[in-house]
C-alpha cells in the first residue's frame, strides 16, 4: 500500500454550532480520557495522524447533525473502487449527494463526538489524541483502507461517518462494541463484520451482501437486495423488511429472525433457539428450528423444513409444494377456499374444522391419525405434506381480506 497525502478539511467548531468555548461539564469516562491524554501528550503527538501536517481547505461535505465534529478529511477516488474499514468506533457509510458531486470521485471522513457531554474545542482536540486513524490509498485511487484504533481501554465516544461514491465496494469490520451502520448504497460487494455491536442497513441494492455478528443483531429498514447472507451468533436477532435476491441465507443461534417480505428463488432460515416470523414468502423456502415457533404470514410459493420443538403457522395465498414436519407441537394451516391441492396430513389429532376434503382417508398407526385426501375438485396443483410425531394438526380457511386488516381494528 502506498500512503497518499489526504486534504484536510477545516472544522469550525464554535461557528457550526454557535457555542461559546468555555469549559462544558463532562461525564467521569470523558474526563478520565481527558487525564490519559494529558499524562502521555509527550508520546503521542508523533502518532495521531498520518496527515496531520497537510494543508487545510474548505470542502463541500454532508456532516450528520448529531454529534460534534472532530477531524476531517477527504479523497480523490474511482467511483467503482473499494473500501475496507477495521475500526474500534461506530462506523457510519452513506453515498455522496449526487448533486453536489455528480462525478462521484471523492470519499469523505468525518470523525463526529458522540456524547452525551457539550465539549469545548480544546476538550475535543484533546480527544483526537486518544485514537489513531490511518489511511492506506493505492496507486491507482481504487481501494482504501482505513484503520481506527484506540490509544486506551477507554474507548472514545466518537462515530466514523463515510461519505463514498455510491457503488463503491465496502467491507467493514468493527471490534468489541462497535457498530456498523448503511444506507442507500447500490455496492456490487457489502460485507460487515461485528463483535457486539449491531449491524443496521436501510435501502441496500447489492450483488453480495455478507453480514455477520458474533453478539449483536443485525436490523434492515426499506430494502436489502442481493445475494445475501446474515449470521448472527449469541442473543443476536435479526430484524429485516424486504429482503430480495436469487439467494437469502439467515441464521440465528439464540436469537430470534423476523422478516416482512421474502421475494428470493431460494431463501433458508434457521434458528438454533430462537422464534422465526415471515411474513409474504415468495418462491422457494426451506426453514430448520432446533427450539422455537414458525409463523408464515402468506406462503407464496413453495415450503420445506423441520422443526425438532415448537409450534407452526401457515397461512397458504396460493398452490404450491409445502413439506413439513415437527417432532413436538402442533400445526396450524390457513388455505383459500379456491386451493387446488392434495394433502397428507399426520399428527395425534386433525382438527378440520370448517374445510372440506374431498376423497378423504383417515387412519390410525402408532397413536397417530393420518389424513389424505384433496382441498377441490379441480386438477391438483400442489401439495401439502405435514407431520407432528407430538402435537395436533388444525385446519382453516384462510380469508385474504381479513388478513389486510383494512378496518384498522
Amino acid at each position: 500500500m502506498i500512503i497518499r497525502p489526504k486534504h484536510v478539511i477545516l472544522v469550525l467548531r464554535s461557528l457550526s454550532y454557535n457555542k461559546p468555548t468555555e469549559f462544558y461539564p463532562v461525564s467521569r469516562h470523558v474526563s478520565r480520557l481527558l487525564e490519559l491524554q494529558r499524562a502521555s501528550f509527550h508520546c503521542t503527538a508523533k502518532s495521531r495522524s498520518i496527515f496531520r501536517s497537510q494543508q487545510e481547505q474548505h470542502v463541500d461535505t454532508d456532516v450528520p447533525d448529531s454529534g460534534q465534529p472532530m477531524e476531517a478529511w477527504y479523497y480523490d477516488v474511482k467511483k467503482d473502487g473499494r473500501l475496507l474499514v477495521r475500526s474500534a468506533m461506530d462506523v457510519h457509510v452513506q453515498p455522496l449527494d449526487p448533486q453536489k458531486h455528480p462525478s462521484m470521485n471523492k470519499l469523505f471522513i468525518n470523525i463526529l463526538y458522540m456524547g452525551k457531554d457539550r465539549l469545548s474545542s480544546s476538550e475535543l482536540t484533546a480527544l483526537t489524541k486518544q485514537y489513531i486513524v490511518n489511511v492506506d490509498l493505492d496507486d491507482t485511487n481504487e481501494e482504501m483502507e482505513i484503520s481506527i484504533k484506540h490509544k486506551s481501554s477507554l474507548p472514545v465516544p466518537a462515530l466514523c461517518h463515510l461519505q463514498v461514491p455510491i457503488r463503491y465496494g465496502i467491507d467493514v469490520c468493527c471490534s468489541k462494541t462497535g457498530e456498523a451502520s448503511l444506507e442507500n448504497l447500490e455496492s456490487e460487494n457489502i460485507r460487515v463484520r461485528t463483535q457486539q455491536g449491531n449491524c443496521t442497513f436501510k435501502s441496500i441494492k447489492g450483488f453480495n451482501v455478507d453480514v455477520q455478528s458474533k453478539e449483536g443483531s443485525v436490523m434492515s429498514s426499506k430494502v436489502l437486495q442481493g445475494n445475501v447472507k446474515i449470521v448472527c451468533g449469541g442473543n443476536g436477532s435479526i430484524n429485516v423488511g424486504r429482503l430480495q435476491g436469487q439467494v437469502v441465507n439467515c441464521h440465528s443461534d439464540q436469537g430470534d429472525i423476523s422478516a416482512k417480505a421474502i421475494y428470493a428463488d431460494n431463501a433458508t432460515f434457521t434458528a438454533n433457539c430462537g422464534n422465526i416470523h415471515l411474513g409474504s414468502c415468495h418462491g422457494n423456502s426451506e426453514v430448520k428450528i432446533n427450539e422455537g415457533h414458525l409463523t408464515v404470514d402468506t406462503l407464496d410459493g413453495n415450503l420445506n423444513g423441520s422443526i425438532e420443538s415448537g409450534n407452526t403457522q401457515i397461512a397458504l395465498s396460493r398452490e404450491g409444494n409445502v413439506s413439513f414436519e415437527v417432532e413436538s407441537g402442533d400445526i396450524s394451516l390457513s388455505v383459500p377456499k379456491s386451493l387446488n391441492c392434495s394433502m397428507e396430513l399426520c399428527g395425534t389429532q386433525i382438527d378440520m374444522g370448517e374445510v372440506t376434503v374431498h376423497d378423504s382417508k383417515m387412519s390410525e398407526d402408532s397413536n397417530l391419525t393420518k389424513l389424505a385426501g384433496h382441498l377441490s375438485e379441480e386438477p391438483v396443483k400442489g401439495t401439502i405434506e405435514t407431520r407432528t410425531n407430538k402435537g395436533r394438526i388444525r385446519l382453516s380457511y384462510y380469508d385474504w381480506l381479513s388478513s389486510l386488516n383494512l378496518s384498522g381494528k
